[in-house]
């Protein structure tokens, strides 16, 4: 770019030898500068820039700088979730018994079973985060610059200097200021890719994840069988007879009546063997007392005659002599009450001795809405003799 540098002597009007005027085509002065120029104080004009020339195209892209390390393997993930304990096996068959003996020292025991299959290994854990990237590798060479575009129009020249001392011929009078700089050129062609740089060295490997849950354990492998039974043991020696022991005291001794009847039954009748009578026939429907006893127990049955809520029926023992006597009530008696069904049946205990010989029957009473019990019923006694 041309600037015009113009040395004034102490009068800015003088036009003397001492005002030189040079032309420089020098990039590096700035406008408006002074310098020194052969002794001579020099202040730098610039006329206005001219329009800027086209962008000349891109230079080729400079080659791929070499890749980073990379970075360092991320975490191992955690272990997957232990799998459900596998179903147990079958048990192994019964070796067979052994023939039974006398009894003598117990037979070794059968080898153990084979252990079953070991369950398959629960899935493998997620892999852990990759590690972070290697550094970026350094960028590639700028491309060689576009040609510069053309210049554009010169501004109007400016005003002619005034004319030097004879002599010399004086300098060409001061440029006028430059034109507008011109339209910016178009932009150049993208440079071709460099070439990429060496893969940077592999980064550090990451510290291990701490290990998943354990899978499900695999199914239990089947018992294996049972070993063979071993060999019956050779019988021990008899042991001497033991002392008798001492006579234990005896027992007491017991007795069961059965008394029942297929016949209906009404208020105040007996009950005997199959039979039954009415209330001034005790001695029809009784039986014989074979020794001294104690009745401790009587159990009464009404079958499916029904009852009604709260309707009753009651069985006492009474006993007589030879039964020309009136009957004497034993106090041990048992009542069913309704309704029925489903209750048919009672139990009831007491303490009543009774001699040997004596004759014994069952008396049956009811509430008064209990017309007859035409099923029959059974009564059963218990002594201790």
């Amino acid at each position: 770019m041309n600037r015009n540098y113009k040395k004034p002597n102490s009068e800015p009007n003088d036009t003397s030898e001492n005002m030189k005027v040079w032309n420089y085509s020098n990039s590096s002065l700035g406008c408006g500068r002074s310098i020194d120029r052969g002794g001579c104080n020099v202040i730098v004009n610039c006329g206005p820039t001219g329009p800027t020339g086209p962008t000349g195209p891109i230079g080729p892209t400079g080659a791929t700088g070499a890749t980073g390390a990379s970075g360092p393997v991320g975490a191992t993930g955690a272990t997957g979730p232990t799998g459900p304990t596998g179903a147990t096996g079958f048990v192994g068959a019964t070796g067979a018994t052994g023939a039974t003996g006398p009894t003598g020292a117990t037979g070794a025991t059968g080898a153990t079973g084979g252990v079953g299959a070991t369950g398959a290994t629960g899935a493998t854990g997620p892999t852990g985060p990759s590690g972070a990237s290697g550094a970026i590798g350094a960028t590639g060479a700028t491309g060689a610059t576009g040609e510069t575009g053309p210049t554009g129009p010169s501004g109007a020249s400016g005003a002619s200097g005034a004319t030097g001392v004879a002599g010399a011929t004086g300098a060409t009078g001061a440029t006028g200021p430059t034109g507008a700089t011109g339209a910016t050129g178009p932009i150049g062609a993208t440079g071709s890719t460099g070439v990429t740089g060496p893969t940077g060295p592999t980064g550090a490997t990451g510290p291990t994840g701490a290990s998943g849950a354990t899978g499900p354990t695999g199914a239990t492998g089947a018992t294996g069988p049972t070993g063979a039974t071993g060999a019956t043991g050779p019988t021990g020696a008899t042991g001497a007879t033991g002392a008798t022991g001492p006579t234990g005291a005896t027992g007491p001794g017991g007795l069961t009546l059965f008394l029942a009847t297929a016949l209906p039954v009404v208020n105040g009748n007996w009950i005997g063997l199959g039979s039954v009578s009415a209330a001034p026939l005790f001695a029809r429907s009784s039986v014989v007392i074979p020794v001294d006893a104690t009745i401790t127990e009587i159990v009464l049955n009404v079958r499916d005659n029904p009852l009604a809520a709260g309707e009753t029926v009651t069985a006492t023992v009474f006993t007589s002599p030879c039964g020309s006597t009136t009957p004497v009530s034993t106090g041990v008696s048992v009542t069913v009450t309704g309704p029925n069904p489903p209750t048919c049946c009672a139990f009831a205990t007491g303490t009543a001795a009774v001699a040997a010989c004596d004759l014994l029957s069952v008396q049956i009473t009811t509430s008064a809405t209990v017309v007859a019990l035409n099923g029959g019923i059974s009564v059963t006694v218990f002594f201790t003799v």
